[in-house]
């Protein structure tokens, strides 16, 4: 029996996903799009946000799909004299049922079933009312190498997002802390340089910011092992910091461009660059992962496919109104935007008389990711925990086990959970947890490159997540359960029918990556 689940209206579901949308990708973005060019970074930027929003309906059909065939099994259980063994065999029969199709026997007692339904009890069955998350899907419909693959890409996508986020919120703090040269064209700031001159001991930046990630992580690190909760109130306060401080970083853009302070002068195109802008675009439009619990408790789901293509146009509309006043107004802009704007001096913005104001929003714009990335490190860090305990060990009722791994390695669970032995309790809850918090703060500690770790990040692991995944998905549910597509309700089904469109998401992800990796070659034997 599935968890209930708390229901918001259909305005308060976009809500959530433009939140989702809109994070830390968007603070390198500015950058990536200047050093890319205006004109490519405009085509790419259209490009990847069509494809996403693409994969996005795929996300919406599989959930309707794979809810509908669990349906199905249920109903058809229910009417089966109960038995000792019922869970295993419905789970095993879920599974091969989505997975490899229906048999001639199963077709025809299902068939007859639902001639017995009326109309609206068949599209009811497609009602998103259970929560159909990717991991779970990529289990039910694309067995054992599809689950594995999902996970590896989500492991590899959330362990890029700790290391970026024990970057950033040091490289922040650091920035507040150390006094800032007054050239405003110079941006790579040494770290060797001192962080304040004058005093008895003197630190060089380099070394304050390696301090700051070991508080960063000594601070945030043990709710990975603990877990931490998070208020309604909390979300409600970091997303209005978030929409707050991207449209005071436009408006002041804006201003600079106004009062003829700005000194941008973009150029249309720079090819070598396309990498690192491919990378951060997909990492900006990245959401499907959390797709389904964002839909799922939705109540009105009347064009839900339209309302997700108004949020994506609305989003992509934001970020390249940030990005086109950020490459005009900033001759050379930093991997974080928020530094840009650190630097100014009152005098290159407005009068004397706003000194004060400016220097408020200087500090506003640049602790404020120090509180929103701060607010979602624990819960990125316990999921990358739960998704290595659970492909290492299986699931484990009360620690890693959720509904989406309920129906994983039925088979030999056993085996999974039992082979580390008496160690079973340590490695998961102690050994794990501190390689989770460990790890990417020892690579965030030699490296502070936002940009490019950003890009690495979007450039594989994002491409598996966002293209790969769904358009698998929805290449086995359409061949093998062309019966139940064909049912489906307009506002569930995406509007990308034809095949033609499933090659083309697999080819773009397949040669974006291939670009992207003979780039990366290439500049290291080159450089």
């Amino acid at each position: 029996m599935a968890a209930s689940v708390a229901h918001y209206s259909a305005l308060t579901g976009m809500v959530y996903l433009g939140n989702l949308l809109v994070g830390t990708g968007a603070l390198a973005l500015p950058r990536s799009f200047q050093d890319a060019g205006y004109a490519l970074g405009l085509f790419t930027m259209l490009v990847l946000a069509f494809v996403s929003y693409m994969n996005v309906t795929f996300v919406i059909e599989a959930m309707s799909v794979a809810s509908a065939c669990l349906s199905e099994e249920k109903k058809l259980q229910d009417e089966k004299p109960s038995s000792s063994s019922s869970t295993t065999t419905t789970t095993t029969t879920t599974v091969a049922v989505i997975a490899s199709g229906r048999s001639e026997q199963q077709r025809v007692r299902q068939q007859e079933s639902l001639d017995e339904s009326s109309d609206l009890g068949k599209e009811e069955k497609f009602d998103l009312k259970e929560n159909m998350e990717l991991g779970r899907m990529a289990c039910l419909v694309l067995g054992r190498w599809g689950w594995l693959f999902f996970y590896a890409c989500m492991g590899v996508y959330l362990f890029g997002d700790l290391i970026i986020y024990g970057v950033v919120v040091p490289k922040a703090l650091m920035n507040a802390v150390c006094a800032y040269p007054d050239n405003q064209s110079l941006i790579n700031v040494s770290s060797s340089w001192a962080c304040r001159s004058g005093g008895d001991v003197e630190f060089s930046r380099g070394a304050v910011y390696r301090i700051l990630v070991v508080v960063f992580g000594l601070v945030l690190g043990p709710f990975v092992f603990f877990g931490i909760g998070r208020t309604k109130y909390f979300q409600f306060m970091a997303s209005f910091l978030r929409w707050a401080s991207f449209l005071v970083m436009i408006g002041w853009a804006v201003q600079r461009l106004v009062a003829g302070t700005a000194d941008g002068h973009p150029e249309p195109a720079r090819p070598s660059q396309f990498t690192s802008l491919f990378g951060t675009t997909v990492y900006s439009f990245m959401c499907h992962h959390s797709l389904p619990a964002i839909l799922t408790p939705i109540e009105q789901k009347a064009r839900l496919q339209i309302r997700v293509g108004i949020v994506y146009l609305v989003v992509f509309s934001f970020y390249l109104t940030m990005a086109v006043t950020a490459v005009l107004a900033f001759g050379r802009l930093h991997d974080v935007y928020v530094l840009d704007f650190f630097q100014l001096s009152a005098g290159s913005t407005w009068d004397a008389d706003h000194w004060t104001l400016v220097t408020l929003l200087k500090y506003f714009l640049l602790l404020f990711p120090v509180f929103t990335i701060s607010s979602n490190y624990p819960i990125i860090g316990i999921t990358l925990r739960n998704n290595v305990n659970t492909l290492l060990f299986g699931p484990d009722d009360g620690f890693a086990s959720t509904v989406s791994t309920q129906c994983l390695v039925v088979s030999d669970q056993k085996e999974q959970s039992t082979w580390c032995g008496k160690w079973g309790w340590t490695l998961r809850r102690v050994v794990v947890p501190f390689l989770v918090v460990l790890l990417p703060l020892c690579i965030s500690l030699v490296t502070d490159d936002v940009e490019a770790l950003i890009a690495a990040t979007g450039s594989y692991a994002g491409v598996g997540i966002q293209y790969v995944t769904p358009t698998w998905l929805v290449w086995h549910l359409r061949s093998s359960r062309a019966d139940l597509v064909d049912q489906m309700p307009s506002n569930l089904a995406s509007p990308f029918r034809h095949k033609a469109w499933l090659i083309f998401s697999f080819l773009w992800a397949l040669s974006s990556v291939l670009i992207v990796t003979i780039h990366h070659i290439l500049a290291h034997f080159y450089s």
